[in-house]
């Protein structure tokens, strides 16, 4: 049925800030062509709401994989508190090479980082991610995102 994930939506209270995040502390590309203000009929059938009105920025990484930030114009909802863990809650798992870097960038930042510092987690050595460290932390919406940088077993095997 599925082929691929083609991209994760995040709804975001603003684009600006959102990219402040996934831009400039995180280092994902901004792919200009998927981004921009976004209405009309098409997204009102796609999202229920009648006169929908976005604006977009689709952030890329280094291997392709794109998270949508979107944020929604028409219609202002409120934001709906989910805590991580609660039924509904999710989160998203970004690879990446250097931790350290990542969370000094995070910290300087000023964003919430949940599980700190970061550390090696552990697993037992025959998981995957033996070795490997986790980080987690809160986007400026409370987004939960996952950041790991796996040992460099798990890389020679998979990728």
């Amino acid at each position: 049925m599925f082929n691929t994930v083609n991209h994760t939506g995040l709804t975001v209270s603003s684009v600006d800030e959102s990219l402040k995040f996934y831009r400039d502390t995180l280092g994902l590309a901004v792919e200009e062509a998927r981004s921009g203000e976004w209405s009309g009929s098409f997204l009102s059938h796609l999202t229920g709401y009648e006169g929908t009105h976005l604006r977009i920025a689709m952030v890329q990484c280094k291997d392709g994989s794109r998270i949508q930030l979107e944020e929604f114009v028409n219609p202002r909802l409120e934001k709906y508190e989910v805590e991580w863990g609660q039924p509904g809650s999710w989160h998203v798992c970004v690879e990446v090479s250097d931790m350290f870097e990542v969370y000094e960038a995070v910290k300087q930042g000023g964003y919430r980082i949940v599980s700190n510092p970061p550390e090696p987690v552990p697993l037992p050595e025959e998981s995957i991610h033996y070795g490997g460290y986790f980080l987690g932390v809160l986007d400026p919406d409370g987004h939960v995102i996952e950041i790991l940088q796996p040992p460099a077993t798990y890389r020679e095997q998979y990728s």
